[in-house]
């Protein structure tokens, strides 16, 4: 490779740096979210974290899928900004508020059903209670949640990914300040508990969503003189198109999610001490994804803009250089992990029975971190090029057709017991990360000996 070659993939890599890195703290600011929750009405009472962790927990599948469909205004915004076409941009924002409200309605029909699912299961009555009361507040800040997480993937697809981070910094200040005025009722407040915790969410939803507003209106030079946001009728062939590309993205990660639910859940045979080992093995490992995962986003964002701009040359070097940087983090992650699989247990527990029974799972995650690492730089990559159908599939035969019935005939026709369900989510991820591996091989493919002048994008 030629001096000017090196020197271009250098360049990419600086700038999917610069992309990826304030993506990175925003996830890990999100994470921390979750954790505050836990650890304030962890100490508030067991029965209120458990009530606050269903809640939270039925909710995120309901989400996620919302968050999946809103991907196509990232995917579709970078293109655009690419192509210098920032008087689409405006209608692109509209649509994404009729998605938004889409997913909020599809999220009330999960409130709507709580009760049945949580009488179906069966559990303490205060727990479940106090799961209810907290599922009928959090549903006030679902709507400012999607519009927030519109307007987060318009910034991020134009690469202002640090918009982000502020906004989510903020959001989680009001998020531990509202979670220690109501769960236990200081300045003049009444004592919630539980349910404190859902007000402090909506809090914080709102929050951020005024401040992506803010931002937005600070931010007007990309739009077009067009002023009527909401009087203009919506185009539903449009609208078509952004739900084909976002829903194969919602439906794969509410696979990819139930995946790692059932795994959980069925933990629980094992004991109380399997699942917390599980749950911290799990817990670290998603906190060294989150690099990668902000590698992935940058790469959707710079492949959609060079797709825009025509530069197909462009999309290789990018892809190669996102790889590049994840493979070697998650590598490297790896052998911290071997290297110190029985200090790592250390950061979440005291018990000396639970480190030693988290210290296996931990050593899966050594082996699960480069391929969660690769195939979730495939899917950024491809989302990119606007390919979200075929990793869908990939994702449904991944995780349905390998990874499942692995990990059941591992655990239970060959009665290696709990590691064999780790068994099954990393062939899963394996499968994963060779089936879009190839699809984006196959998808570069042309790139590579026509010039941007005589070649046409893939349908």
């Amino acid at each position: 490779m030629s001096e000017n070659g090196l020197s271009e993939y250098f360049k990419t890599c600086r700038q999917l740096l610069k992309t990826g890195f304030p993506v990175i703290l925003t996830q890990l600011l999100q994470m921390s979210m979750g954790t505050v929750d836990t650890l304030m009405c962890g100490r508030y009472g067991e029965l209120d974290l458990a009530a606050v962790s269903i809640g939270s927990g039925y909710m995120m599948f309901f989400m996620m899928f919302g968050f999946g469909i809103l991907s196509c205004i990232q995917m579709k915004t970078a293109q655009y900004y690419g192509a210098n076409k920032s008087h689409l941009l405006w209608n692109l924002l509209r649509h994404g508020t009729a998605i938004s409200i889409f997913c909020y309605f599809l999220s009330m029909i999960g409130v709507a059903g709580a009760k049945w699912v949580i009488q179906l299961v069966g559990m303490d009555q205060y727990v479940s209670e106090m799961t209810l009361q907290y599922i009928y507040v959090f549903q006030w800040g679902l709507l400012p949640l999607f519009f927030s997480v519109n307007l987060r993937a318009y910034f991020d697809g134009l690469g202002r990914t640090h918009y982000s981070t502020i906004v989510v910094s903020v959001a989680l200040l009001f998020n531990i300040i509202g979670n220690y005025v109501l769960i236990w009722g200081y300045w003049g407040m009444p004592e919630m508990g539980g349910v404190g915790s859902a007000w402090a969410s909506v809090a914080s939803n709102w929050a951020s969503f005024i401040m992506f507003l803010v931002l937005l209106v600070r931010n007007q030079d990309q739009f077009s003189s067009e002023k009527a946001f909401f009087l203009s009728r919506l185009s539903i062939p449009y609208l078509k198109q952004l739900f084909r590309l976002g829903g194969p993205v919602a439906v794969g990660l509410a696979i990819e999610i139930s995946l790692f639910v059932i795994v959980t859940i069925l933990m629980g045979r094992w004991g109380a001490q399997t699942v917390a080992a599980h749950q911290i093995a799990l817990n670290y490992g998603s906190m060294m994804f989150m690099v990668p995962l902000g590698m992935s986003v940058a790469l959707t964002t710079h492949i959609g803009q060079a797709l825009g701009a025509r530069e197909f040359h462009k999309m290789e070097v990018i892809s190669i250089s996102g790889m590049f940087m994840a493979m070697c983090f998650m590598f490297l992650s790896a052998n911290i992990i071997i290297l110190f699989d029985q200090e790592i247990p250390h950061l979440y527990t005291n018990e000396p029975e639970l480190i030693q029974a988290a210290t296996t799972f931990i050593l899966w995650a050594a082996i699960f971190q480069p391929v969660d690492g690769m195939q979730v730089i495939f899917q950024g990559a491809l989302r990119g090029m606007q390919d979200t159908l075929i990793p869908f599939i990939n994702c449904l035969v991944s995780y349905v057709f390998v990874g499942f019935p692995v990990g059941y005939y591992v655990c239970w026709e060959m009665e290696v017991g709990p590691e064999g369900l780790w068994t099954g989510m990393t062939s899963g991820l394996f499968c994963s990360c060779i089936l879009n591996g190839a699809r984006l091989y196959f998808r570069l493919r042309p790139y590579r000996i026509k010039t941007s002048k005589d070649v046409e994008m893939m349908p």
